[in-house]
């Protein structure tokens, strides 16, 4: 069985939030297929009682507990010319070196990188195949907050925007190939960074149908004889 190294910014698990659900699924899809090391970084104090799970699916888990306040004031301490913040806010040395002793220890055959930030650990990494996923164009996200905004926030935003599609643009031209979300995100960055539209493509986020099935008999959490609407998502 060949081996994979999976690259996460946040652990993914439990798959309750739109990059966990997405991350989870590619992990559980790629450990039917190869002996998969995850190395990805614990924001959340709670997330390191699922690390159990995680191991029973991965040959090996390296995960790194970061305060995500400490993680960004660390980021803009340490700000440096041309370089993104966000590259630095998920940064952690000792994820670095679990992944310098993992290829020291054993041939990697495929290195997937789920989310921009992850491809900085990824970067001149020996594997027959390399995948990012970047799922979105996270320097448009910013580009469209710096217009919103107003100064400060706006210079800092302006900035990010640019210095992050910068190492977006250069993380594309290094992996063999680079997912995301949709055929829109696809093409959007296929604008932005037209030297890697060869090397580009989509992934869609899919449907469980086993957990969504209407066959299943869920408790109806809401008063009989109401009307109701449920909206899912991010509401910030």
């Amino acid at each position: 069985m060949p081996d994979l190294l999976f690259l996460s910014h946040r652990l993914p698990y439990p798959p309750d939030k739109g990059e966990k659900i997405r991350a989870w699924h590619l992990l559980a899809h790629l450990a039917e297929r190869y002996r998969v090391h995850l190395g990805c970084l614990i924001d959340d104090p709670l997330d390191r009682d699922r690390l159990g799970e995680l191991r029973r699916v991965c040959a090996s888990v390296g995960a790194f507990p970061v305060s995500p306040a400490a993680q960004k004031l660390r980021a803009l301490a340490g700000l440096r010319r041309g370089r993104p913040l966000t590259v630095d806010v998920f940064f952690h040395p000792g994820l670095t070196r679990w992944v310098d002793s993992l290829l020291a220890a054993r041939k990697i055959d495929v290195v997937f990188a789920y989310s921009s930030p992850m491809a900085r650990y990824a970067a001149g990494r020996p594997a027959p195949l390399s995948i990012l996923d970047m799922v979105d164009v996270d320097s448009e996200k910013w580009r469209h907050y710096a217009e919103r905004r107003s100064w400060p926030l706006r210079a800092l935003y302006r900035r990010e925007a640019a210095t992050l599609l910068a190492f977006e643009r250069r993380a594309a031209a290094t992996f063999d190939m680079t997912l995301f979300v949709s055929e829109a995100e696809t093409g959007r960055f296929a604008a932005l960074a037209p030297e890697c539209a060869g090397r580009i493509g989509w992934l869609d986020n899919g449907v469980d149908f086993e957990r969504f099935s209407p066959d299943r008999d869920y408790r109806r959490p809401f008063p009989a004889g109401t009307v109701n609407l449920v909206f899912t998502g991010t509401m910030d």
